[in-house]
């Protein structure tokens, strides 16, 4: 049933023609709902302005950036061992090149502390522009061996033991989690502070740059480097050894954690990680532009949830509970994301407040007696597990809010330009194509696993991305937007590389995109046919709805929510249906409509 043009509405009077209340009370929903996303429209876009405002102004990542990479290529590039000569001028590894116990006692004693922690002449100064708080800490987590572990007959023979089980990470793969290096964050959910595996034995030891009232040195490091190097600190029940530096920078006003982390995994390897983590202990410290997006955004947010909940209350109270599905401006899947949307605001709101209030405890830390928290290794450990719990705990959960609040908006968006008649192509292309495109995505995901198994067993033995099904699977997609490692593959074997990659690239690069192509050129002509050469743009839509108000104001018109309640009233939960309907009975029903 196609819906009637309100606007021939004026010719049915003199002609008395007929058509059915579906038609014309179907068609004033339709009007009503443009006209509602033509507002809602608006309001997403400021909300998506303001919260960007907010995710670039309390993020800072340019400056935290900066500091994190003039850490890294300090540390990476000058943190150096194994020194040519007997006159040590220059050092030929350095932390990547960490594989033995030995070689991560070379990397503290001859690189990192005096290339970190004593390299200007002015104490605690690092790289001219940060501040070392207090010194280093040296964390170890140690774990229990029992040969009842290995559950081996081979083991008794050659007396050996074996780790009892250690934290597991769901993110890592193979013995220990460690086979292969950890890429990101992982292992973080037991390797990071401030407490680590509850199942492992933690030590730490703290170097500081002043004991009680008396200056320490490198000399006196190395030192105490060395007496617990001979003290078998570090051992083969030792599965991480971590060093923490806090450091400040008062031009960017950012506290940055520097980990250096050794890995040792029960297949012999040693993966070293540098994490550096950086916090603002005062965000509000600029008011402006901080506060101004925040309190936008806040009132935005408000505005949006209150504007529906008046709209449902309304609407309760006009048509009752029952019928309120049949009368709502916006489907209910509208509503749903509104509430969606304000409840990660709010979780937002929440989780920065729990951030914050944290980031201020560190404050308040720097900003007291200084000296005896720098002196005092008691004290800088409860600085340091303050930070650890804003950047390992608190500082994911917030981000994890600060994710999933744009995609509630995209979908919010989404819903809106499909009310829109050209907006709404891209939208329509995949409801009409839906059918066609998730027995598409059926064969598709087929094909991508099939050659992922292909893959994990021709390459996984040899090269990394392909050593368990999961990686295999990635790699797999990223080959089909051309993301090929061709020069690792082929050291596999040329032949069987060319074989893989051919099938591949003829089956999912040539066949199945093309015929995704087509479904969707398929879908766009439909839905192009169907709206026509005449559909409204955005803009004209807008000068249309000034107009239409702008005569309401003036009472020469009347609003189509008032004529679509009027119909209720008049009608009932038959307003929709076939019966008869024509412009005189429609003007005794909407007193005042010209």
């Amino acid at each position: 049933m196609t819906s009637l043009d309100l606007s021939e509405l004026e010719n049915l009077r003199s002609e008395q023609v007929s058509v059915t209340r579906r038609e014309v009370f179907h068609n004033i929903r339709e009007k009503i709902q443009e006209e509602k996303v033509l507002i809602a429209l608006p309001l997403c876009f400021f909300l998506f302005v303001t919260f960007l405002g907010l995710c670039i102004f309390f993020e800072r990542n340019t400056d935290r950036q900066a500091i994190v990479s003039g850490i890294t290529d300090d540390i990476m590039e000058n943190c150096n061992f194994e020194f040519d000569g007997p006159l040590m001028l220059m050092g030929f590894k350095g932390m990547d090149d960490v594989h033995s116990i030995r070689d991560i006692w070379e990397w503290m004693d001859l690189g990192f502390w005096p290339q970190v922690m004593w390299q200007s002449e002015t104490l605690g100064q690092y790289l001219l522009y940060n501040q070392i708080i207090g010194g280093a800490r040296i964390l170890t987590q140690t774990y229990e061996e029992d040969e009842a572990k290995c559950n081996s007959k081979i083991v008794e023979n050659l007396n050996m033991k074996c780790m009892k089980q250690p934290e597991q990470d769901f993110l890592a793969i193979g013995m220990d989690d460690l086979a292969l290096k950890p890429r990101g964050i992982e292992t973080s959910s037991w390797s990071t502070g401030p407490t680590f595996s509850g199942r492992a034995t933690l030590a730490r030891w703290w170097l500081m740059y002043r004991n009680g009232t008396d200056n320490e040195s490198l000399t006196s490091h190395r030192q105490t480097l060395r007496a617990m190097r001979a003290a078998n600190t570090i051992n083969r029940n030792v599965k991480q050894v971590q060093i923490s530096v806090v450091m400040y920078n008062a031009d960017v006003n950012l506290v940055s954690l520097t980990e250096a982390n050794f890995f040792l995994s029960r297949t012999g390897m040693i993966w070293p990680v540098l994490r550096i983590q950086t916090l603002d202990p005062n965000v509000f410290r600029n008011h402006w532009p901080n506060l101004v997006f925040l309190l936008i955004w806040c009132i935005l947010l408000c505005l949006n949830i209150l504007n529906d909940v008046v709209t449902l209350i309304r609407l309760i109270h006009q048509v009752g509970l029952k019928w309120l599905r049949m009368h709502l401006p916006h489907g209910p899947l509208w509503y749903s994301l509104d509430v969606v949307g304000f409840t990660c605001g709010l979780m937002y709101l929440i989780t920065m407040l729990s951030y914050y209030r944290q980031t201020q405890k560190i404050n308040q830390a720097l900003l007291s007696n200084i000296t005896a928290l720098t002196t005092n290794a008691t004290s800088m450990e409860t600085l340091l597990s303050d930070i650890e719990i804003a950047e390992h705990d608190l500082h994911w959960i917030y981000r994890a809010v600060l994710i999933i609040y744009p995609i509630n908006l995209l979908l919010r968006l989404g819903l809106a330009f499909a009310m829109q008649p050209r907006l709404s192509v891209t939208p329509r292309i995949v409801i009409v194509a839906f059918t066609d495109l998730y027995h598409f995505l059926i064969v598709l995901c087929s094909f991508v696993l099939c050659f992922a198994c292909f893959a994990l067993v021709m390459f996984g033995r040899y090269l990394e991305d392909y050593s368990s099904f999961p990686r295999a699977v990635i790699a797999t997609v990223r080959m089909l937007f051309g993301d090929i490692d061709w020069e690792a593959m082929k050291v596999v074997g040329f032949v069987r590389a060319c074989v893989f990659y051919v099938l591949f690239q003829f089956t999912v690069g040539l066949v199945l995109f093309n015929v995704l192509l087509a479904i969707i050129l398929d879908s766009y002509e439909e839905v192009r046919n169907a709206m026509g050469a005449s559909a409204p743009t955005l803009l004209e839509q807008a000068v249309a709805f000034i107009h239409n108000k702008r005569m309401i104001w003036k009472k020469e018109r009347i609003s189509l929510q008032v004529i679509w309640l009027k119909g209720w009233q008049a009608y009932g939960a038959s307003m929709l249906d076939d019966s008869p309907i024509t412009a005189d009975e429609l003007q005794e029903v909407v007193e005042g409509l010209q």
